[in-house]
């Protein structure tokens, strides 16, 4: 845990004096908070990185020029320890994933929630503004939960938004960037005609070679199908002879004077742009005693790499805080977003433009060769997805999703005799989204036809709590502070959408133009949430720390069991506080040992439980343990373990057809989460003008699955057999690849048979398609089939006959975090964030895809192809199989094969700024004149170029679009 420059004395009385878990901070005393709150932690506020020391509550802010992404899901990556961020789709405007601590459920969420400004927000976290947060606290302690419900079961997101600031004359930010959006690096495709077509050639000497042993055979096989119907239409033969006369057969490349007839296009030419990007914001702020005010206004205009795509947005905040009396507080926060997001609308892969760029062969052109004209590939019968073209459907084909986002929070604090106090919170969430999809009528998806569709959703989110507490000192060491509530939370969720086709007019694509309805839906649901809370603290002299608390939550899904309950206890010994720990005070400044522990229900499903179930909330037990240190002012460090069981898991069982369902959710899983959490910061220079602090934090996690579902086997309700059992959910269960045969180039995996059963009646191998279930597999006596099974491992080159094994490899990460440094140097500040992990592997779908043995022209091949096995050039010691132009297509089989480590490095955030002096600038009436250059997603370092393990969780996709680079300059000026 970092701490600021404050005295550490005055630091730690404030630690635990709000240690209670009804509240996260907020700028005002009357909020009790858990230590994971009451700490120093990486924020967002000003367009900065701060440091953020809670004192009674309130927080004291330490800050650096540090430009950010402007969606705050991209900008914690790398910040906190034990969260990590999966950018699954790199769109403008598409908010990252987020997981705390690991997956804590299979059909329940894992997902955090957000809170701003005390309220749960379930709106689009992109629509809030980076530059309105004055700061953000990723919460993993328990005790802090229960004053949400259960709803935060996964760990909460903290958010408070800015506010003004008493005694102070109004004060006016504005802050101007502009820049860019670039591609990231894709895998390693070969893009070069002649190159691709050396391949196709070789594929088909391979494939003929294979069965004649005999090289002017094979030659002349290749030479003359090279372009024809076992290659490519000879339509699509851009160079400038014919297939015959193109390859050397000596070395099986082009002839040195081989020319082209046309040159095709690259599709990412076409495909991929350079985007823009303008944001603006502005602010003014400030006030008097009784009342503050902050007001802002943003835009923002960011294009993607990825033609027409795009993302705009409105925003406008305003807080006011207003105290008419002595005993009466009243905080009002209202906040409206706009925004419009255009998306390629190209959610089939036969349409989908990053298909295209992951696969289309470089040989085939974008545009009908010599004319403008696009190329479709289906009049000459294109081997490539022939009909399609993503950029003529970009052309025509839009989706524009307008979303219009209100939220309102609303505090009252009337404070009463005896040290009492009664707060009422208020906090209402409007969401309407607009989805207006149109499918072109010439070509494509909806060729012929023309279609379009209009979905609308608005979600409507009131938190109302009201809560009594009290909060007294005595004698100076001893604090106590007791509340009590209740909370009701309605819920309601519309969507309709409508679907037409069938043009009158095709270059018209106004709604009524179209002459058929094809589909008419739309539902309602309702949920309301109610809940009684109560919670106690007591603190004595600032060493000894004890907390407690509870939640009674009545569950919207659940027919029966609606009623459950929710608890935590905590306790903390500032041990640098004690009389014997004097001596220490010159190296050790702070020593801290806390706990906690707590049951914490979970009935966020991913389904909708049916009446007539008798499932309960999934039942999270948690255990969290943890120090902080600080040495002689420079090094904070902290150490957090964690263990959580999650029982009570819902998991569907399957039903037998008779009763009329396929299967029905029931408690019956059971997983375990276990972990810890580092963090270390110094500050290694501290002068006048010189300041350099460096930071790192690491997360080890541990997950095994102890209990599964049931299933009906031999006439009763018994355990699922499976490979799950005692692993992690995302533990790899595979063929095992064993390279390639030298002599014939044939892939090989591993393949079992048991000794006891090698044969079966025809004298053919009895090969184990399933190590598990075999060794597990039970009779109706519930005894073991095989239970002197004897298995040998052998070497197959029949995929059929490959066995899935446990690998020993699971996809997420042993250790994860991030790590960077801030390094300030007379007015420049420089400071970067790199997020990494360390072990896992990932499924890289992407290379496995290019790598398959296919058709001349079926698809496109990476450069590894290169290293093929080749009879021709004597090739033999390779890992890579034969190419035989997919007579033998069988190198492609799923293994671990293409299992690829997810060990990454990345550079977050990168900002190089200057601060102008004042003496400067006072000149023109400025208070703060700042010139800076970000960078977002610099460099990627990883097993494979174009594999970005940060995207995804298991595996890759060649539909995805990617998050690519941004660079940004901007100038901030405060009046």
């Amino acid at each position: 845990m970092i701490k600021s420059n404050f005295n550490i004395k005055i630091l730690c009385a404030g630690l635990f004096i709000l240690c209670l878990t009804n509240a996260n901070a907020q700028t005002e005393n009357d909020t009790v908070v858990n230590k994971d709150s009451v700490s120093i932690v990486s924020v967002l506020t000003d367009s900065t990185r701060l440091l953020i020391c809670e004192f009674e509550g309130v927080p004291v802010i330490i800050y650096q020029n540090i430009k950010f992404p402007t969606d705050l899901t991209k900008a914690i990556m790398g910040e906190f320890a034990g969260v990590r961020v999966i950018t699954e789709n790199g769109q403008p405007g598409i908010a990252s994933d987020i997981r705390i601590r690991g997956v804590n459920s299979i059909n329940a969420s894992s997902k955090p929630v957000y809170v701003v400004d005390r309220i749960i927000y379930n709106g689009d976290i992109t629509a809030l503004n980076i530059e309105d947060i004055a700061w953000l606290n990723v919460n993993k302690n328990i005790n802090n939960w229960l004053f949400y419900g259960t709803q935060v079961s996964n760990g909460v997101i903290q958010i408070s938004t800015k506010r003004g600031t008493a005694g102070y004359r109004p004060r006016v930010e504005v802050d101007v960037r502009f820049g860019f959006n670039f591609a990231p690096q894709r895998h390693e495709i070969i893009t070069d005609p002649k190159t691709y077509t050396e391949l196709g050639w070789l594929g088909l000497y391979t494939a003929k070679f294979a069965n004649v042993q005999n090289k002017e055979i094979a030659v002349n096989f290749a030479n003359n199908n090279l372009f024809s119907n076992m290659g490519i239409n000879p339509y699509y033969n851009p160079f400038d002879r014919a297939g015959n006369n193109l390859i050397n057969p000596v070395t099986g490349k082009m002839f040195d004077d081989v020319g082209y007839r046309y040159k095709p296009e690259k599709w990412s030419d076409y495909l991929l742009h350079t985007g823009k990007k303008v944001e603006t914001n502005a602010s003014i702020s400030g006030g008097n005693e009784k009342f503050v005010y902050y007001t802002s206004f943003g835009f923002i205009k960011d294009e993607g790499y990825y033609l027409k795509s795009d993302f705009q947005r409105i925003n406008a905040l305003a807080n006011f805080e207003y105290t008419p009396k002595r005993w009466l507080d009243i905080y009002l926060n209202i906040a409206y977003n706009n925004s419009v997001l255009n998306d390629p609308c190209q959610v089939n892969n036969n349409s989908n433009g990053f298909y295209f760029l992951n696969g289309i062969a470089p040989i085939f052109p974008v545009f009908i060769p010599n004319t403008k004209d696009y190329d479709f590939g289906e009049d000459h019968n294109r081997n490539f997805v022939y009909g399609m073209n993503p950029l003529a459907l970009l052309e025509n084909d839009k989706s524009k999703t307008s979303t219009n986002n209100l939220l309102l929070n609303n505090s009252i604090k009337i404070k009463l005799p005896f040290k009492l106090s009664i707060i009422s919170e208020i906090g209402y969430n409007y969401f309407n989204a607009n989805l207006n999809e149109i499918w072109n009528p010439f070509y494509g998806d909806a060729a012929g036809i023309g279609r379009r569709k209009l979905t609308n959703n608005i979600y409507h989110h009131l938190t109302a709590r009201q809560m009594l507490r009290y909060d007294e000192t005595f004698i100076g060491k001893h604090e106590i502070v007791i509340f009590a509530g209740h909370e009701i939370v309605l819920e309601q969720f519309t969507t309709n959408s409508m679907t037409k086709s069938f043009l009158f007019d095709p270059y018209n694509s106004d709604f009524d133009n179209y002459s058929v309805t094809d589909n008419v839906s739309g539902y309602t649901n309702k949920f309301k949430r109610e809940r009684v809370f109560a919670g106690a603290y007591y603190n004595y002299a600032e060493k000894y720390f004890v907390n407690a608390n509870m939640s009674y939550d009545k569950s919207p899904f659940l027919p029966k069991n609606r009623w459950y309950g929710s608890w935590s206890v905590g306790g903390a010994w500032l041990v640098s506080n004690e009389k014997f720990m004097r001596s220490s005070k010159k190296w050790l400044n702070y020593f801290k040992i806390y706990a906690s522990y707590g049951v914490i229900g979970n009935d966020n499903f991913n389904f909708i439980v049916f009446d007539g179930t008798d499932i309960r909330p999934e039942k999270n037990s948690i255990f969290n343990a943890g120090i902080e240190i600080n040495i002689k002012r420079v090094f904070d460090i902290e150490i957090d373990f964690y263990d959580r069981t999650i029982s009570n898991m819902v998991i569907p069982i399957a039903l037998h057809p008779s009763l009329g369902l396929s299967n029905v959710p029931v408690n019956d899983a059971l997983m375990i989460n276990r972990g810890v959490d580092f963090l270390l910061s110094a500050k290694l220079i501290h002068t006048r003008n010189i300041d350099l602090k460096v930071r790192a934090n690491a997360n080890y996690h541990f997950s095994k699955m102890v209990n599964l579902s049931k299933e009906m086997r031999w006439g009763k309700w018994q355990e699922v057999i499976s490979p799950l059992k005692g692993h992690a959910l995302d533990m790899w269960y595979l063929p095992e690849y064993a390279g390639v045969d030298k002599q014939t180039g044939e892939p090989l995996w591993y393949a079992y048979y048991d000794e006891n059963d090698k044969y079966d009646a025809y004298g053919r191998i009895n090969y184990i398609q399933d190590v598990f279930y075999y060794l597990n597999q039970d009779d109706a006596n519930g005894e073991l089939k095989h239970p002197n099974a004897k298995l040998t491992k052998t070497i197959t080159n029949d995929c059929r006959n490959a066995a899935s094994n446990f690998t020993g490899k699971k996809a997420s990460p042993d250790v994860f975090g991030g790590f960077g440094f801030d390094f300030n140097c007379y007015g420049f500040d420089l400071s970067a964030t790199f997020a990494y992990q360390i072990g896992g592997w990932g499924y890289d779908n992407i290379y496995a895809t290019l790598m398959q043995d296919v058709q001349f022209g079926n698809y496109a091949w990476h450069k590894d192809m290169q290293n093929a096995w080749n009879p021709l050039t004597e090739n033999y010691n390779t890992d890579v199989p034969r190419l035989t132009n997919g007579f033998f297509n069988t190198g492609n089989w799923g293994s671990t094969r293409f299992l690829t480590s997810n060990s990454a490095l990345q550079l977050a955030n990168l900002t190089l700024g200057y601060n102008f002096p004042q003496k400067y600038i006072k000149v023109i009436f400025l208070n703060q004149l700042n010139i800076y250059v970000s960078c977002n997603n610099l460099l990627l370092a990883s097993a494979r170029k174009g594999y970005n393990p940060f995207t995804f969780y298991d595996q890759n996709s060649r539909s995805q679009y990617l998050q690519g680079t941004t660079l940004q300059m901007g100038v901030k000026v405060v009046f």
